[in-house]
């Protein structure tokens, strides 16, 4: 209980506050020993918590193979047994039941524990891959110099994020035009006509502005906002088509379940691919992967690796990214080795 406190400014005294400390006692166990002869660091302990005092010493192997180091997988309670050769199928790794104690302090009380080592033969394969998805940067682009007008997509529609890179807005002279918008829905493109540098003829910012917001289609996707009103007339000069120069971002986070447990030092996005073709088709260009977004350590061994994608261009906004059922995720050989350092199988799956 803390009591007798008061305030440096006014006197005021603390209400007496009460904390109850919890005191763990649980005992370190042993989820899991794995064993496998494809390499010297084939070897993975799992406890239930975090421990302190493992060590090579608590580790006998039949075949008097030593023990080099034992390394803790970061963020996890599993552990990496290296040995100095690579284990035989049959043989077994016993681990005893001392100096092994919990981060509370607790002692190890368990028996020893005694495990076979098996072979490296299965590979790991995606099985399943579920999506979320972030509307993050909306496009949008500013027009004119001494009158301006910003142009920009509308969240929750189809110009949202990525889609906003579809749409493209062309300015055109039009002698004596106080402004006027056509769109071509066939190659999504907004023409914008109107008297340019024609104070007396042509529209203000806030006039043109105004045309562009009351066109049904525009306005359904896109608003325009004069953010200049000098009035010496909205002078952005004529302009062929383009998309808007600050592109909509979309971003795709994808958790790709595996038949395994994935090594976590070997998950990788390099071989993992987003695409839109059929799974027995020719793929598209695919969109690439953020290097530094793989899952943590705990969602390797939990079989399952997370992967982000940014979409940014139109040629990604063609595609229709995320299309559930029918978009790609491609699993390469290099997207994760299993605790048996094996690559997976080459594996195409449809987004839920």
């Amino acid at each position: 209980t803390v009591s007798g406190i008061t305030d440096l400014a006014t006197s005021t005294a603390m209400t007496a506050t009460s904390l109850t400390i919890a005191n763990s006692t649980t005992d370190p166990s042993l989820v899991s020993q794995v064993h496998y002869s494809g390499a010297t660091d084939e070897s993975y302990v799992t406890f239930n918590g975090p421990v302190k005092g493992f060590a090579c010493a608590d580790l006998t192997e039949t075949s008097a193979q030593t023990c080099s180091k034992v390394s803790p997988i970061v963020g996890t309670d599993t552990w990496i047994v290296t040995w100095g050769g690579n284990l035989a199928v049959g043989e077994t790794v016993k681990l005893a039941a001392s100096g092994v104690t919990s981060a509370n302090g607790e002692a190890n009380a368990l028996a020893s524990s005694i495990a076979t080592v098996q072979t490296s033969a299965v590979k790991p394969v995606a099985t399943k891959a579920t999506h979320t998805l972030k509307h993050t940067v909306s496009a949008t682009q500013v027009f004119g110099t001494d009158e301006d007008i910003t142009i920009k997509a509308k969240a929750g529609t189809a110009s949202q994020g990525v889609f906003g890179n579809n749409y493209k807005f062309a300015f055109i002279d039009l002698a004596s035009s106080k402004g006027k918008v056509d769109y071509i829905a066939s190659s999504k493109t907004f023409n914008l006509s109107y008297d340019v540098d024609d104070d007396t003829n042509g529209p203000n910012a806030v006039e043109m502005a105004a045309v562009m917001n009351a066109h049904a289609t525009f306005s359904s996707l896109f608003t325009a906002e004069a953010t200049e009103t000098a009035n010496t007339g909205f002078d952005q000069a004529a302009a062929a088509a383009a998309a808007l120069t600050t592109a909509g971002v979309t971003t795709v986070t994808a958790t790709v379940t595996f038949n395994e447990q994935l090594l976590p030092s070997g998950v990788s996005c390099a071989g993992v691919d987003l695409n839109a073709s059929s799974t027995s088709g020719t793929d598209l260009a695919a969109a690439a992967c953020d290097s530094i977004n793989t899952g943590s350590a705990t969602q390797a061994l939990a079989n399952t690796l997370v992967v982000k994608f940014t979409l940014n261009t139109a040629s990604h906004a063609a595609y229709n990214y995320p299309a559930v059922g029918s978009t790609i995720i491609e699993v390469g050989t290099d997207a994760a080795d299993d605790l048996q350092d094996l690559e997976p199988i080459l594996t195409k799956l449809t987004l839920q």
